[in-house]
């Protein structure tokens, strides 16, 4: 077991939610504001401030905190890719299918602001075999 600091990608797979257009427009403010919870100044990772334990193996054992964080962040990307593109979203208030094509809304179940990051897809394509 080892302490390791906490990924934005992480943040978002945990605290962000797909919602129907339908839920998005009625429940989450779009105040112009996108939702700061995990901003990458705000976010804990960022300065070092969140630290989970993890079960690491030897040769990442050797590695520095940062070298972990790096090798962390990309695969907690690519968890958060295929999760998204290669398996059916619902919508997380109604448990309606989403469309396969289309926008992608994304909400903060945390502050209920709509979640601008890059790291979700913003417009859905056919999922992928």
């Amino acid at each position: 077991m080892r302490n390791c600091s906490a990924t934005r990608a992480a943040a978002h797979m945990q605290l962000c939610e797909a919602r129907c257009s339908k839920c998005f427009y009625s429940d989450i403010i779009t105040l112009g504001k996108p939702c700061q919870c995990y901003d990458a100044r705000k976010f804990p990772a960022a300065s070092g401030g969140l630290s989970l334990q993890r079960y690491v193996c030897r040769d990442c054992n050797k590695l520095t905190d940062k070298e972990i964080l790096v090798l962390r962040e990309k695969r907690d990307k690519g968890d958060m890719y295929t999760d998204t593109t290669q398996r059916p979203l619902k919508c997380a208030k109604c448990a309606e299918a989403l469309p396969q094509t289309g926008p992608l809304w994304w909400a903060c179940s945390k502050c209920s602001v709509e979640c601008r990051s890059r790291d979700h897809p913003g417009w859905g394509k056919k999922l992928e075999v």
